[in-house]
């Protein structure tokens, strides 16, 4: 097994032919944008981009997943060859691989543990080429993997799970920062052993042209082109005046709207609360009493909506931007809410609360006896 510090320090002391580039592409198997939360196969590829570019054989990979930009991302490494136990390494070209799946990786080192310290060190994955056959320590054409003069060679697999928050994230293989010669990202062949086999060393922190280009890739995460649709309501929207659909004072007015798929939280004014008038119209907005966050479902994923009332008020008061009692108040959504189909959810306010403990019952004699049917404005519906 060959560690970064003894197989570069090794390769520092014999000539060393610089001439070489490589670019590292890291390619979505499908492309964006992408939504939040979603889980994305990525595609690792070295591709040689120098003027004299010929087969070679690899000796040595390694990547760098330390840089500040992944840890937005949930990086996995899926079962490449199972019969090898082998994760996120693709030797699927190698004429051994081809013919045995269990010989995949034959005669590598092989870092697939990158999660936790690894043996590397954390964050690092690498493969390194040492031998099949101990007398035998030059090239092996049977075993080792074929980065082509021209086209791509697809190295590695990797399974990244988004962001659940829209914006744009970056999945970073190299770690360009780094100064330190065992990290960063590594791609070198050549043995050295014959003159026309010379060794070439190259790394992201390098100069040209002995450094790596690419590496990167910068995930766009946004709401689908369709919009969210509301599905359900707690309470649910009451469309006769009675129990059900109404603001529970002892749960502080609080109702939840969930969505068939993924919201942004709302700007100011992007969905309000007011009061129900006869005729389809609105009065007094009382947004301001309300605050607006999302909640999480079952798979983690904002998919709710809680309308919460901040403070509670003495419900007689019929002060400016308070629910009253008995008074008939609509969720709103006009169009407002970016990624968000209109919707409007009618809800009664129905206190009941003679003692001040703030629940509502039949003993409570200042409103009668539960349930009170108060009717509902004309000419507003349940939307949708």
């Amino acid at each position: 097994m060959l560690k970064p510090v003894v197989a570069v320090g090794w390769l520092l002391a014999v000539a060393v032919d610089a001439r070489a580039t490589v670019h590292i592409q890291v390619e979505p198997v499908e492309r964006g944008p992408f939504t939040p939360g979603q889980k994305v196969s990525v595609e690792i590829r070295l591709v040689q981009t120098g003027d004299e570019s010929k087969d070679q054989l690899l000796r040595l990979v390694q990547f760098d997943f330390s840089a500040r930009s992944n840890d937005e991302l949930e990086i996995n490494l899926p079962l490449t060859h199972p019969e090898a136990g082998i994760y996120g390494w693709d030797f699927s070209t190698t004429p051994h691989c081809m013919a045995d799946e269990a010989d995949c990786g034959l005669g590598h080192f092989v870092d697939d543990q990158w999660v936790g310290p690894g043996i590397l060190g954390p964050d690092m994955l690498a493969i390194a080429y040492y031998f099949v056959e101990p007398n035998n320590l030059t090239s092996n054409s049977d075993a080792q993997l074929l980065l082509p003069a021209s086209g791509p060679l697809t190295i590695a697999r990797l399974e990244v799970t988004l962001s659940r928050r829209t914006g744009t994230y970056t999945l970073d293989l190299v770690n360009a920062a780094t100064a330190d010669l065992n990290r960063g990202a590594v791609v070198y062949y050549g043995f050295g052993v014959e003159p026309d086999d010379p060794v070439r060393i190259l790394r992201t922190h390098e100069p040209a042209p002995r450094n790596l280009t690419g590496g990167t890739y910068s995930f766009t995460v946004r709401l689908p082109d369709e919009d969210a649709n509301l599905v359900a309501s707690v309470p649910a929207c009451n469309s006769g005046g009675t129990r059900l659909g109404s603001w529970w004072r002892s749960a502080n007015n609080t109702a939840r709207l969930t969505f068939d798929r993924e919201i942004i939280a709302p700007e100011l004014g992007d969905v309000r609360v007011v009061q129900l008038l006869p005729e389809g119209a609105y009065g007094e907005d009382v947004s301001g009493e309300f605050s607006f966050s999302l909640e999480n479902d079952e798979d983690g994923l904002p998919r709710t909506l809680r309308v919460r009332q901040a403070g509670l008020v003495d419900p007689e008061n019929t002060a400016d931007g308070r629910l009253e009692n008995r008074k008939w108040y609509a969720i709103l959504n006009e169009g407002d809410w970016a990624g968000v189909t209109p919707f409007k959810i009618d809800l009664v306010v129905q206190v009941g609360d003679s003692n001040g403990d703030g629940r509502v019952n039949s003993n409570k004699s200042r409103l009668g006896a539960f349930p009170i049917r108060i009717p509902k404005p004309t000419d507003h519906d349940c939307s949708p």
